[in-house]
């Protein structure tokens, strides 16, 4: 089977997919500043049937605004349970589901940097710890930040919980959905968003693009910056999932933000559809 590429992309959107923005301003104020050094950085691991780990960083004297991950090989058996920031760096990690994968699969990450921005922060927030099917927790940047990058930790689930949601709701909200899988996890189980945020930036704006709803194995959609902006976050989400649909990909390029899925090993009849969030600002 095709592994797919961790190689930055630009990839067009479906015809069927319908693209918008949240409510934020196009262009920010005069004295918003452009962001300074803008740069990235990319690593992925080996392939192999492992659970594994991976660590980015920026470089020399770069702070993180955002970050974006992919598992290549993966097919729906692979889950993230880890996408946390810190101030120069993202550690990332996935896990099988609970009855293994029969490919060797990799993850890759890529950091995105820049010079120190003024008010730079990242806030996480935790859900209550539950067994219920599902969960949700809200990260709000502070003041009058605003949302540059979004990360997530999944606290127990052992492969049987997936991210559902890791999105921008707003311009200063990251939020976080995750379900069980069909088959449930008896254990307890909390969800961390972590929103990434600084002080308005010149060209802020948040462009989303929905996908149709359908029922195939996998599906791609991506969000793109307009004209000379540059991507400084993302995020994506899954609706009509409900724990059967697996997130893979939130796949950024300088000026796109990518999101796949694919259906679990069963599939699904049900109709699902993905939106993909490009969080873009001036460089």
């Amino acid at each position: 089977m095709a592994r797919t590429s961790f190689t930055l992309r630009l990839v067009v959107a479906a015809l069927t997919a319908t693209a918008g923005a949240l409510a934020v301003p196009a262009l920010s104020s005069p004295a918003s500043a452009a962001v300074s050094g803008l740069t990235s950085a990319y690593n992925y691991t080996p392939y192999d049937s492992n659970n594994k780990g991976l660590r980015v960083d920026c470089p020399t004297g770069k702070k993180l605004i955002g970050v974006s991950e992919s598992i290549a090989g993966g097919e729906g058996q692979v889950r993230w349970d880890q996408v946390i920031p810190y101030s120069d760096h993202v550690y990332v990690h996935a896990v099988e589901d609970e009855d293994g994968s029969p490919w060797t699969w990799s993850v890759g990450a890529t950091v995105i940097c820049a010079d120190q921005l003024p008010g730079l922060e990242i806030v996480a927030q935790t859900s209550t710890t539950t067994s219920n099917d599902y969960n949700s927790v809200a990260a709000d940047c502070t003041g009058s930040n605003q949302l540059l990058g979004l990360g997530f930790t999944i606290n127990g689930g052992s492969g049987q919980v997936g991210i559902d949601d890791n999105k921008a709701t707003s311009s200063s909200r990251a939020t976080g959905w995750a379900y069980e899988d069909r088959t449930g996890f008896s254990g307890q189980w909390s969800l961390t968003e972590y929103a990434i945020c600084a002080n308005p930036l010149a060209g802020y704006e948040i462009n989303q693009v929905t996908g149709a709803d359908q029922s195939s194995t996998s599906t791609t959609v991506t969000a793109k910056c307009t004209g000379t902006k540059r991507i400084v976050g993302g995020g994506g989400q899954v609706d009509g999932g409900q724990g059967l649909v697996v997130l893979e990909d939130f796949a950024g390029s300088f000026t796109s933000f990518e999101v796949k899925a694919y259906e679990d090993q069963t599939g699904t009849s049900n109709l699902w559809h993905l939106h993909a969030y490009a969080i873009c600002a001036t460089p």
